[in-house]
């Protein structure tokens, strides 16, 4: 039986449209039954609308005969138009490029970027791929004009909607809303950001979850709708509750989470942080004072037993880290530059480079660099590229309010009590 193989990969194509000029006429005599990319845009766009079943998803694609290719989902999303392009492989393998389309909405590790049809279903009635990463099999089926008309339908529905949407996204930035902390009574449970969140309303929101003294981090693709509300691709579970669906409350910069966890904005955080009316919160472990994830925490329990006995993160102007010797007068300082992420307001950038400070009666520089050597592991941790993030207590500055010092990326985290 004569095998036709058709390369479908998901990348932009470059070029719309059939190549007509055959590269493989210099080998000489051809074979009759050879494919070519005409015989395959034929079929393509001999059928109005083809339908796709596939990761639970309907999907929707319409090629036209001048390389034009229309993509739709059951998605709540508008169709997508794209380009998708033919060109030659062998005798009987055309190779086709397309926009990935709606494709985009479901997890890059599924998206198939080729298939392979055999001759044994391809017509306008059906094509039967094999996806040529994952194995999966594909079925495309001629759409109904009903499931065409609701294709079709759902895009004016949606274009009705596509201002509020935008207005949604834009009220959620300006509220500081991209970014927030989640308290159940006065402990801290999970901090949320919103991620390449677009005009229209996609993009990503990652959970950095504490649970029992261990930082996680759980992302989820989102899509933005009327009325400042979130929908969630996949659930993301946050202190027992499947979050699905956020309602944002713009005006009281508030979060809801499945009508059950509230957040408040990280809106001024770092700002409060970096330049506001702080006082010194203290990390002591052999006093209890602070708290960290068990490597930070055995760490700081090490570096402050023998010379140091406490680090503050100080209510001196600029906030510098101030290490406090046990058998001398005085401190030492270390003053970084500090930067607030412009797109969340509770994520903090510390510069590379830092001043020192030194208050000893014996002016002794070597505890500078004694005192950078035993801290190594802690500033490490703040001066990381990705930056850290901050969450202000229910109750700072009151006496024994808290803050939490988070990883975007990894499992460290910090929390230091207000100090008396």
């Amino acid at each position: 039986m004569k095998k036709i193989f058709i390369l479908l990969s998901l990348a932009l194509a470059s070029a719309a449209g059939c190549s007509q000029t055959d590269p493989l006429a210099k080998l000489g005599a051809l074979p009759e039954d050879r494919l070519t990319p005409q015989d395959v845009q034929d079929v393509l766009s001999s059928v109005d609308m083809w339908k796709l079943d596939y990761a639970s998803h309907t999907f929707y694609f319409s090629f036209s005969g001048d390389g034009a290719l229309y993509s739709s989902s059951d998605f709540e999303k508008m169709g997508i138009n794209t380009t998708y392009g033919l060109g030659w492989a062998d005798f009987h393998t055309v190779k086709m490029d397309f926009g990935k389309g709606h494709f985009n909405y479901i997890d890059e590790s599924i998206r198939e970027t080729s298939f392979s049809i055999e001759e044994g279903c391809y017509s306008a009635e059906c094509i039967i791929a094999t996806g040529l990463t994952t194995g999966s099999e594909f079925i495309f089926e001629p759409a109904t004009g009903s499931e065409a008309a609701a294709v079709l339908g759902k895009d004016d529905r949606l274009a009705e909607s596509y201002a509020e949407i935008m207005s949604s996204v834009s009220r959620i930035r300006n509220a500081g809303l991209c970014s927030g902390s989640i308290f159940s009574g006065n402990d801290f449970i999970a901090h949320w950001a919103i991620v390449d969140m677009t005009d229209d309303g996609d993009g990503s929101i990652r959970f950095d979850i504490l649970k029992d003294r261990v930082l996680t981090h759980s992302t989820a693709r989102i899509t933005v709708l009327p009325g400042n509300a979130l929908k969630l691709l996949e659930p993301v579970v946050v202190d027992g509750v499947s979050i699905t669906d956020i309602a944002m409350n713009t005006s009281a910069k508030t979060a809801l989470f499945q009508d059950a966890l509230t957040g408040t904005s990280g809106s001024g955080i770092g700002d409060w942080f970096a330049t506001g009316d702080y006082k010194t919160f203290l990390l002591r472990p052999d006093s209890s004072r602070g708290d960290a994830d068990d490597a930070m925490w055995q760490f700081l329990t090490e570096a402050t037993s023998v010379s140091y006995s406490q680090v503050e993160i100080s209510d001196r102007g600029g906030r510098p880290f101030v290490f406090c010797p046990r058998d001398h007068d005085g401190y030492a300082g270390f003053f970084y530059t500090l930067t607030v992420s412009p797109e969340f307001g509770d994520l903090v950038n510390y510069s590379t480079s830092y001043s020192p400070s030194w208050v000893f009666q014996e002016n002794d520089s070597s505890w500078f660099d004694n005192c950078y050597r035993t801290f190594k592991t802690f500033l490490d941790f703040f001066t990381a590229s990705e930056g850290v993030i901050y969450v202000k207590g229910p109750n700072v500055p009151d006496s024994g309010s808290k803050i939490w010092i988070l990883s975007p990326v990894g499992g460290t985290w910090i929390m230091a009590d207000r100090d008396a």
